[in-house]
């Protein structure tokens, strides 16, 4: 009677069908690999993640323009769930912006441009409690300058950069603890208007209560 197989649970994010489906075929491959998910949209994941949670989770950065942002889900999921594994999975070549993902929560950065079968072994060094990176990229990191690294961390860091200036108003206002009540009152703008404001910004932050935009707060402070 042959081992039992610890197999790693792996679920999928990518708006293009194909990529999808490329690879659930080349990781059904492997016996210690799981695919218990794969989405096109962030909404979709988010929902998924209520009910089970990866080990391991693959996630494209660029998704469609009315999504998410890429680094914005990046830090939710990891407030979320800080136990799950993010392994961006892009075509995105520049070493600053593969920083940016890094310090937002990723575990790891798979290049579209690298082997196939290198992937698998991506997966297992993250479940191993590892980061990903291949030898050049971990040399272009090296090479990046101490002062853009601190510049892009910053960027990524910035809790209103994806935010119109009166959705910015209305998050600050409600970190502050005003109820949208209150901050109609504070602008002159009605509740209903306050209201939508608050929720486009929830979904560019990635959150969907206070409490949750208070958690990313202070992961970010």
């Amino acid at each position: 009677m042959g081992a039992l197989v610890l197999k790693s649970k792996i679920i999928i994010l990518d708006d293009h069908d194909v990529v999808r489906v490329g690879l659930e075929a080349a990781l059904s491959c492997y016996d210690d690999l799981e695919i218990i998910g794969s989405y096109g949209q962030s909404k979709q994941l988010l929902s998924a993640l209520r009910e089970i949670l990866p080990d391991v989770l693959l996630l494209d950065f660029s998704l469609n323009s009315a999504d998410v942002d890429g680094l914005n889900l990046i830090q939710s999921i990891k407030v979320k769930y800080p136990n799950c594994k993010i392994l961006v999975i892009s075509s995105i070549n520049m070493a600053g912006t593969i920083n940016l993902i890094l310090k937002a929560g990723a575990s790891g950065f798979f290049s579209k441009t690298e082997e196939i079968e290198s992937l698998a072994d991506a997966i297992r060094q993250l479940r191993s409690g590892n980061i990903y990176l291949s030898a050049q990229l971990m040399h272009e990191l090296d090479r990046l300058p101490s002062d853009k690294v601190d510049e892009y961390s910053g960027a990524a860091l910035d809790l209103y950069a994806d935010l119109s200036p009166k959705e910015q108003e209305v998050v600050r206002c409600c970190l502050d603890g005003m109820t949208v009540t209150q901050i109609a009152e504070k602008f002159s703008r009605s509740i209903k208007t306050i209201s939508t404001q608050k929720q486009m910004a929830y979904k560019k932050l990635g959150v969907s209560s206070d409490r949750e935009l208070f958690l990313l707060k202070s992961k970010l402070d």
